[in-house]
């Protein structure tokens, strides 16, 4: 008999996790033991740095507005849903540029 595989990750990777998991036939048990959730946070000055590197997707899903105050810098990112993200963000916030001219934020909100 074989035993089933654990899936500890936060929604939204978790089930997509298990899904690939079934798909190689594995008995699998999904625990989403904690949720990922923004938090107010001060973006330091972006002067000093020569890059932003995005370890999670959800880095990239709860940062919030203050994000764009590193738009001009490179992006370097662990995979290529993180990456998907980051490109999709800037883009969104570039081409609604207008709306923070008419004092508007661009954030779209949470990201999938």
């Amino acid at each position: 008999m074989i035993r089933p595989l654990l899936i500890i990750r936060p929604e939204p990777g978790n089930a997509s996790t298990a899904a690939r998991a079934k798909a190689f036939e594995l008995d699998t048990r999904s625990m989403p033991l904690f949720a990922v959730r923004p938090i107010a946070w001060v973006p330091p000055d972006a002067d000093p740095y020569v890059g932003v590197l995005f370890t999670s997707a959800n880095a990239v899903r709860t940062a919030g507005p203050e994000l764009t105050r590193y738009f001009h810098l490179p992006a370097f990112a662990v995979g290529g849903t993180t990456a998907r993200l980051a490109r999709h963000l800037v883009a969104y916030c570039w081409l609604s540029r207008c709306w923070r001219r008419a004092g508007r934020a661009c954030w779209p909100g949470r990201w999938r």
